[in-house]
């Protein structure tokens, strides 16, 4: 009596064991051919109080050059004087033409309210032969002031923002 069902848990384990071994080759496959591979998400690291907004960031191809739109809030407790953006590709280079809100950064800068968003666009930046998907690495860096008891102090924070370009 034994005997049969250890014969029978054997057939069992046998016949399941292939099964499973099946499966297993397969899921291998196709995770080799990248069926379950979904695309990359942006994200950021580093800015301090003016923090990028994802779901408003982008790097665009355009020929062998790239254009970047980013939207930006002022996490400050006040208001920030924007005097500088400068823009660099990892494996490229820097952005020909910035803009904030749409305005050119003039000498006095660009006034940037409490709390509120701003869109920092960059044109021309040199992209080392990217096609799109392929993962950028972009570092933004502001030159700012801020005004504390009616003095003016400069500051400059930066970070890294990365992604898939489009």
């Amino acid at each position: 009596m034994k005997s049969r069902k250890a014969q029978s848990a054997l057939e069992y384990i046998t016949t399941y064991g292939w099964a499973v071994l099946v499966v297993l080759i397969l899921g291998i496959a196709l995770w080799q051919l990248g069926i379950f591979q979904t695309s990359p998400a942006t994200s950021f690291s580093g800015f301090g109080a003016l923090k990028p907004q994802l779901s408003g960031t982008e790097l665009k191809l355009s020929g062998s050059t790239a254009n970047f739109t980013g939207m930006f809030i002022n996490g400050f407790g006040d208001r920030v004087i924007v005097t500088d953006v400068n823009i660099t590709e990892k494996y490229g280079g820097c952005a020909a033409d910035i803009t904030v809100n749409d305005n050119f950064i003039g000498p006095n800068g660009v006034v940037i309210g409490r709390g509120n968003f701003f869109v920092v666009k960059g044109t021309g930046i040199d992209t080392a032969a990217a096609s799109v998907g392929d993962i950028y690495e972009l570092t933004v860096r502001f030159d700012y002031n801020i005004l504390v008891g009616g003095t003016k102090t400069n500051h400059s924070v930066s970070g890294v923002i990365r992604g898939p370009y489009v």
